[in-house]
């Protein structure tokens, strides 16, 4: 073999291993997507299309982890370790994502929003663009895209819920959020709120260490809540709107193609999630009430009246001029489509 064949030989190894390298040899991208949902709820099928999604889009490039109904721990732990770097995207409620940044509150305000769609067009706008972008300046993570749920009500096991005074002095457990403790505590209807995880309600209420809990109606059902409380009052006080969060300097740390691929999976997830739940949601009605739960309609004025010294605390706590104009903007954007 000549010195000049050799030469070629070598150069041309050199090269096939560098295309190896730089096209097939790519480190392979592992999502961690953890939620607290349980299997029959929109959100719980929406994580594992999201997976099949971003497999399917990069060609098994990426691969994506879910750890549904809270084996990573509840939703405020999610929250943690997603700052962290520990997980890389959730779905929690909103009222958790208050616990870091307050102005969020705003998503939450109780008899605000119509629906989720109204909360949605929002969330979408000017102002709630800039509310999201204070967001993730603050915490390091981005609001990429809405979940809905199922409507939230008052469920207990002794009687139908009608009027706020019902639940004077009696424990409702709540979502660790200040908002919530203000809605249902002193300044509102005067229970006793109790902080207690999604994972911890059905043995709260099994052993009366609280009376009444508002989870959407598919939680109720999916959790089994019915056997421990069988009357949901209908309240409404807040649209089922949940955000997908994701750490923004893990998702920044990955190629643009990458990122490109899990940009439109998030896409196409949504519209899955959105749809699924708004035929779901019937359905879950349907089965309740089919199935020995006593459903009502609470007096909603009357829950309205109870909570309104709720807006004056956090108009002068987040700052007057941006909540004016951020429920300006929500009237707004009630009747539009």
């Amino acid at each position: 073999m000549t010195l000049f064949r050799r030469y070629y030989l070598m150069i041309s190894l050199v090269i096939c291993i560098a295309l190896v390298f730089t096209m097939g040899g790519m480190a392979k991208v592992v999502i961690k997507y953890a939620h607290i949902n349980n299997p029959g709820m929109p959100a719980y099928d929406a994580a594992l299309f999201f997976a099949d999604k971003v497999k399917e889009l990069s060609n098994g490039e990426i691969e994506c982890e879910v750890f549904p109904s809270g084996q990573l721990g509840g939703e405020r732990e999610m929250v943690e370790s997603l700052m962290l770097g520990n997980i890389h995207i959730s779905h929690p409620n909103i009222a958790v994502l208050t616990l870091n940044y307050p102005k969020i509150t705003l998503y939450q305000m109780p008899f605000l929003f119509n629906d989720f769609y109204h909360t949605k067009r929002v969330a979408e706008s000017e102002i709630g663009q800039e509310l999201n972008a204070d967001y993730e300046k603050a915490t390091g993570l981005s609001m990429v895209i809405y979940y809905t749920e199922s409507p939230r009500g008052l469920f207990n096991n002794k009687e139908p819920i009608f009027e706020p005074e019902q639940m004077k002095g009696k424990k409702i457990r709540i979502m660790e959020s200040e908002l919530y403790r203000d809605m249902f505590g002193d300044l509102g209807v005067g229970a006793l709120p109790t902080p207690l995880s999604a994972t911890e309600i059905y043995s709260g209420l099994a052993t009366n260490l609280v009376e009444f809990a508002d989870p959407p109606l598919d939680h109720y059902v999916t959790t089994k809540l019915y056997e421990v409380a069988k009357y949901f009052s209908l309240l409404d006080h807040v649209t089922g709107f949940k955000a997908v969060v994701m750490n923004k300097a893990w998702f920044n740390s990955l190629a643009k193609e990458h990122q490109d691929i899990i940009m439109e999976a998030f896409k196409q997830t949504e519209k899955f999630q959105n749809e699924l739940s708004d035929a779901e949601q019937q359905k879950i009605l349907d089965w309740a009430t089919c199935n020995g739960v006593y459903v009502n309609f609470v007096d909603k004025c009357a829950f309205q009246k109870a909570m309104e010294p709720v807006y004056d605390k956090w108009t002068k706590k987040l700052g007057e001029e941006f909540v004016t104009k951020f429920i300006e903007k929500a009237q707004e954007l009630a009747d539009t489509e």
